[in-house]
């Protein structure tokens, strides 16, 4: 509804409701008026009729008495009047017909308590009946005592009766007069108030609601701002005023809003595709096959992708919330991974080859992408780890390397890998100035078991050939197949002995049966041997010199082997003949033992020999040890030489023994014994055929002895010390010690090498050294024996350096047993003296 029309509807319903309030209020205040003038009049006129009836009663004049009363009934509203006894009996009545009358049977009387209630306060009482229509005036008389009583007077009671009804209406119809005269005023007043408020309010409110309504309609702002009313000074002016600026402010920030709505409608396009596109980069991640992983700022996996899970094996609950870390290799030092994250987090990326672990402990290798991304601000919030599965191409690489070195058809190192080990071997010889050999192979008639057989059974023939070659390396050699028939051996640290005697094991080897699946095979293989740097000084020149010699050994007899130097032919075959001898000697009895005695320097009293192995040949005669001992060792004849020599030994001694001579015997091991597992056993079974003490055996080991195998060093040492058997180190200073570990063998002795003891009264080097072993050997408990004393002068510095024994030619060369006991009798003799 508009407001010019609800405005009269509304001043009208107020006017009504207004002036039936004002009605109402008139009628109840009119109702209450007649009561209290009614009550007033009442309390006004009924003490004095109540004293002048009471003394017309006393006076005994009850006729004017009752004449008052009727009197009374013309007074104004009065509808009835009565004197009633103390026993509420009607004596007077205005109205003739209630004289006499008990209470009881009065009607519309006030309750008989209000009569007691005044008499017992001798004052009047005035009441409105409930339905407030009627009033009671009820007042104390005094009455003589009825005749024939003797008390002085009585309680009677004046009652009158008000009738309120007739007034009362009377009162309202006033009122609804009244009513109808203001009602009037006040519609009048109503119809100016809106025909003021329809011309300064209304219309302009209306002109006000139209604008905006047309300004709110899209409408052009001149033509809203067209239809305000003129500003003025009352509110609607200011508000006409203030509406026309807020138009025109809401029209610039509508232009504005429009604006804004324009670029946030391109925004939510550009979300909308920036979504699409984080949903098409969520399928693709999903779908990489490359493992995805995504960790926050501190290291923390947030997120991984299938591949992840199938490259590592881990499933996503097991990774997140957790550092990559937990994928660290061994392979990798903590270093390599803190390089890493630093360069990518500098540069933004890092790219590189890092090994997994996988779920289970296996090794991958992985092409690792790992790029940084940050936020507005510049500060790094992720990042992402694209991780591709380099396996395949390991296994291509680890292929490949396969093909380019070793032989396919045998899985031999082929001829380039041959060159290049061959080359650093080369150098490694010559910066240690060592010697090298190298063996080419070619196998007799092999073109014949092809021809015959078939190259099916060639081929089976070179792989059978090539495994027994693998079978007969040795630590530190190398085996290579160079093409066709022909194989290579290539050994290191190697002189023309061991080059002759490894040839000789290695043709046994391959010259042997076959048993193909076709049938059996018998084939002859034949070596030449070159060496470095006797023949040549590269690799190629190596290689030409063994072909050349492999091709005179053909020529000469198939099955054996020839050096490309004639002089290295003779050398070899004198050694083959020299360790044909030795096999021989040992049977013999070619072999004896000497004895070099081993004196205290401080006493000089012979306490021990040391006993070495000597070779008479009936025909070369004397044969140093320093050419059949190698020879011995290479071609494993040591082990039976160095049981032989610890029977004999043992058993001399316990010979001395019983002739009164207090002596032990030192016995020097060869690697090749310590490395036995049974020498405790032979060396105990040794001391026992001889009946000789445990303590009086002395076993000397060279420290590279005890250093090829420590564990087992330890173990043969700590078992032979149980036994009792004395432990020493022979030639001490010349090997590579190692004094952590020479605190852990149970060793009794140090020897002094006889190089250092040479020129110790002259060498200020060797004096140093050999007072550095005895210091040594005094705080680990052990005792020192110095070898090489041929002077008096070593002998006495020996002594100033409180050296516990010596053995040299200052006392005696190595003798035969029998001269022994003359050596120490000599030596007692000048303690004697």
């Amino acid at each position: 509804m508009k407001l010019r029309h609800g405005l009269p509807v509304a001043l009208l319903a107020f006017a009504s409701l207004l002036g039936l309030g004002f009605y109402l209020t008139d009628r109840v205040r009119s109702a209450a008026e007649v009561e209290q003038q009614v009550t007033s009049l009442a309390a006004f006129n009924g003490d004095r009729l109540a004293a002048e009836v009471e003394d017309e009663i006393i006076a005994g004049d009850s006729a004017a008495a009752e004449r008052t009363l009727v009197r009374l009934s013309a007074m104004p509203h009065l509808r009835q009047a009565m004197v009633l006894d103390d026993r509420l009996r009607v004596q007077l009545a205005s109205r003739f017909n209630r004289k006499g009358a008990d209470f009881a049977s009065l009607p519309g009387m006030p309750p008989a308590e209000h009569f007691a209630a005044a008499g017992l306060r001798m004052a009047g009482e005035v009441l409105l009946s409930p339905e407030r229509t009627t009033l009671w005036s009820i007042y104390p008389l005094r009455l003589p005592p009825p005749p024939g009583e003797l008390r002085a007077t009585r309680v009677g009671y004046l009652y009158l009766e008000y009738d309120l009804g007739v007034a009362k209406d009377l009162a309202r119809w006033e009122a609804g007069r009244r009513f109808l005269v203001i009602g009037a005023g006040i519609a009048l007043l109503c119809l100016l108030l809106w025909a003021v408020l329809d011309r300064l309010v209304a219309r302009r409110l209306q002109a006000l609601s139209d604008a905006a309504r047309a300004f709110d309609g899209g409408r052009a702002k001149a033509e809203a701002l067209a239809q305000l009313p003129k500003p003025g000074r009352d509110e609607i002016g200011r508000l006409s005023a203030a509406l026309a600026g807020m138009m025109d402010e809401i029209g610039r920030h509508q232009e504005t809003l429009a604006a804004s709505n324009a670029a946030l409608s391109r925004e939510i396009d550009e979300r909308r595709q920036a979504e699409a596109s984080l949903r098409l980069a969520a399928q693709v991640i999903a779908s990489s096959n490359d493992a995805i992983m995504i960790t926050d700022a501190e290291h923390r996996i947030i997120r991984v992708n299938p591949a992840f899970t199938r490259i590592n094996g881990y499933e996503a609950d097991e990774v997140v919330g957790k550092p990559p870390a937990m994928l660290r290799s061994s392979r990798h030092e903590g270093a390599f991974y803190e390089r890493m994250w630093q360069e990518a987090e500098i540069r933004g990326m890092w790219q590189g080859e890092v090994w997994h672990t996988r779920k289970g402990g296996e090794q991958i290798a992985l092409w690792h992408s790992v790029t940084t991304l940050r936020d507005s601000a510049g500060r790094l919030t992720h990042y992402v780890i694209v991780s591709s599965d380099l396996s395949r191409y390991k296994e291509a690489e680890e292929r490949i390397r396969f093909l380019a070195n070793f032989d396919l058809l045998t899985g031999l190192p082929n001829r380039v890998m041959l060159q290049e080990r061959l080359h650093r071997s080369i150098e490694e010889a010559a910066f240690d100035r060592e010697e090298l050999a190298l063996i080419l192979l070619n196998v007799d008639r092999f073109q014949a078991v092809n021809d015959s057989l078939g190259p099916g059974a060639g081929d089976e023939l070179l792989q059978a050939i090539a495994a027994r070659l693998g079978t007969a390396i040795q630590e530190g050699e190398m085996a290579a197949r160079m093409g066709a028939d022909e194989f290579a051996v290539l050994l290191p640290r190697c002189g023309v002995d061991r080059a002759a005697w490894r040839a000789q094991q290695l043709l046994g080897d391959l010259c042997r049966r076959y048993d193909l699946s076709t049938q059996p095979v018998e084939v002859t293989v034949t070596a030449g041997i070159s060496l470095f740097p006797h023949d040549t000084r590269d690799g190629a020149g190596l290689l030409r010199d063994a072909d050349a010699a492999a091709r005179h050994a053909k020529e000469a007899e198939r099955g054996g082997f020839r050096f490309f130097a004639p002089e290295m032919n003779a050398q070899a075959l004198d050694r083959f003949a020299l360790e044909n001898d030795l096999r021989h000697a040992l049977a013999a009895g070619q072999l004896f033992l000497a004895y070099q005695p081993q004196v205290e320097v401080a006493g000089g009293r012979v306490v021990g020999v040391e006993a070495l192995v000597r070779w008479q040949h009936p025909e070369k005669g004397l044969i140093s040890p320093a050419r059949f001992i190698p020879v011995a060792e290479e071609s494993g004849l040591i082990l039976s030489l160095g049981d032989w020599v610890l029977k004999e030994a043992t058993r001399q001694t316990a010979r001395w023994q019983e002739q009164g001579l207090d002596l032990r015997v030192a016995v020097n091991l060869s690697a090749l014994q310590f490395r036995q597992s049974q020498l405790p056993t032979q060396v105990k079974a040794a001391l026992e055929e001889a009946g000789l003490a445990a303590h009086r055996l002395e076993l000397e080991i060279t420290e590279s002895t005890l250093m090829d195998n420590t564990e087992q060093a330890i173990s043969h040492l700590w078992e032979l010390s149980d036994m009792g058997v004395q432990l020493a180190i022979d030639d001490f200073g010349t090997g590579y010690s190692s004094l952590a570990y020479l605190k852990r063998f149970p060793l009794q002795r140090l020897k002094i090498d006889q190089a250092f003891v040479r020129d110790l009264s002259t060498d200020a080097n060797d004096a140093a050294i050999v007072t550095a072993i005895v210091g040594l050997a005094r705080s680990l408990g052990m005792q020192v024996t110095a070898e090489g004393v041929e002077t008096a002068e070593q002998l006495a510095y020996l002594a100033d350096l409180s050296c516990d024994e010596y053995q040299g030619y200052y006392c005696s060369r190595p003798i035969p047993a029998g001269d022994i006991p003359e050596v120490v009798a000599r030596q007692a003799n000048l303690l004697e003296v």
